[in-house]
Formats: structure tokens, sequence, C-alpha cells
């Protein structure tokens, strides 16, 4: 008997809106503004990296405060679909449901990833 085992990968799709990229230019010279996407980068990054850290660990508390500061650095620099899994992320601590929690932790990750990764792309256009 053979059996067939069915291998979903899951893609999302990032978006940045470009408008609120650009607005972090505005007023400054090239290099701080780099400067300052930069250091939200690595500010999202590191967030990121601790609510995995805090869902794998069962850090409920941790992991609500850690998703809940990615929201306005990942508005900040016009990620808005990172922003609103992160948001949901939260909502999910709060409410207490593993299943959606686990989903959304899923969905933060690929589109945090994404979305870094994006910005990162973007400024190696602009060098």
């Amino acid at each position: 008997m053979v059996q067939t085992v069915t291998s979903i990968q899951l893609i999302e799709s990032v978006s940045i809106n470009s408008d609120r990229l650009e607005s972090l230019y505005s007023g400054k010279d090239f290099r701080n503004a780099e400067n300052t996407i930069c250091r939200a980068l690595e500010r999202l990054s590191s967030h990121l990296h601790q609510c995995e850290h805090h869902f794998q660990a069962e850090n409920l508390d941790a992991l609500g405060k850690a998703a809940r500061s990615i929201v306005p650095i990942a508005d900040q620099l016009g990620m808005e679909r990172f922003s609103r899994v992160a948001t949901s992320v939260a909502q999910t601590v709060q409410s207490g449901d593993a299943v959606a929690m686990a989903a959304c932790m899923g969905r933060l990750l690929r589109i945090g990833e994404g979305s870094l990764m994006a910005i990162w792309d973007l400024q190696d256009m602009t060098i």
C-alpha cells in the first residue's frame, strides 16, 4: 500500500506602504534616514525573535507585550500587514484561544520575515 503525504507550503505576500516609508526621508538627510530605518528594522527583528521565543516557551504575557511592541514600529515603516498580524497575535493572547494564537504566530513569522526582507531589498536598490 502506497501512502501519499501532502505538503502545504504557506506563502504570504507582503506589502510596504511606500508613502509612509518615503515620509521618513522628508526633512532628513539620506544618512540619518537610513540610520533611522536600520534601527527600526533591528528592533522589529528583535521583537519578532522575542515573539517566537515567548510563544515556544508558552510565556503568554511576554508574547503579548512583544507582539504589541511590533505595531508602532511596523506602522512607522509602512508595514501595515505586519502590524495587523502582530495586533492579531496580541488579541489571541488576550482571548486565550490557543489554536488561533498558533495560526496567527505562524502568519506573524512568515509576514514579519518577508516584510523585513522586502525593506532590506528596497534599501539595497537605493544605495
